[in-house]
């Protein structure tokens, strides 16, 4: 082979590579210009709010189902969503609540990640064995998660 002809084929597998690597970094680019698929909403927790034309015996929303519950009474967890997210201490709780609020699916998913909470299904029977102002402790009655204990929202501890 000539040096003419190797000289050609060698800037031809340069341009072949070199094509090569512009179709990679086009992809790579446009990879990155691409939206992120839309995360799972996460459920805002919102404490209730209680003007005092709402203070009857009934709760803020006049519905006998959000009455107080007291600690040692079964109860159920409802939030309006198909599971309940369970945290296993108050402070996960607050990182899932805080995640939530912020709309941060990342942190959020990484408390689950880390085993700091653990999700039941929507109606799951509960005692109540503790309570903060807004949270309540509670150990699950029925299900795979039973004898588990975690933190919620008190206003997903419901009596029906």
């Amino acid at each position: 082979m000539s040096e003419k002809a190797l000289y050609i084929t060698v800037i031809s597998i340069a341009a072949g590579v070199a094509l090569i690597l512009a179709v990679l970094w086009g992809i790579m680019v446009a990879s990155f210009n691409k939206p992120l698929p839309a995360p799972r909403q996460p459920v805002v927790v919102q404490a209730p709010v209680q003007s005092s034309a709402q203070s009857d015996a009934t709760g803020p929303d006049n519905d006998d189902t959000k009455l107080a519950v007291s600690i040692g009474q079964t109860a159920w967890l409802h939030n309006g969503s198909d599971s309940v997210d369970v945290a296993t201490s108050q402070k996960s709780l607050m990182a899932l609540v805080t995640a939530a609020t912020n709309g941060d699916r990342h942190s959020y998913d990484s408390v689950f990640r880390k085993g700091q909470a653990f999700r039941v299904g929507d109606g799951a029977e509960v005692q109540l064995i503790g309570q903060g102002t807004e949270s309540g402790h509670i150990k699950i009655l029925t299900g795979a998660s039973a004898g588990k204990t975690g933190y919620v929202p008190q206003e997903w501890i419901t009596k029906t």
